[in-house]
């Protein structure tokens, strides 16, 4: 598999659970009815967040034609690695 359609399966799964994961949020805070589940005080937060991810995507789409499939494997493994390690030592 090309590192190109490898990214971009994830990026749709991701997308896609994110889609999932807002719409329970919302019904759930409008079926407990408590109102806007945003405050007026996060969207500058939220603004932060919409811009890095597009300064993100920018980033890694100068990125992507450098890397080879086998860097992704490893870095996904260390990743993946220090994610289980900081399971079982409870810092997660």
């Amino acid at each position: 598999m090309r590192p190109q359609a490898f990214v971009g399966t994830n990026a749709v799964i991701a997308c896609l659970v994110d889609a999932a994961r807002i719409v329970t949020y919302v019904m759930v805070f409008l079926l407990a009815g408590c109102g806007n589940p945003i405050g007026s005080g996060q969207w500058p937060l939220i603004l932060a967040a919409m811009a890095a991810a597009f300064a993100g995507v920018r980033l890694g789409k100068s990125l992507l034609p450098k890397v080879t499939m086998g860097a992704i494997q490893t870095l996904t493994g260390v990743l993946l690695l220090l994610i289980a390690l900081g399971l079982a030592s409870g810092l997660i």
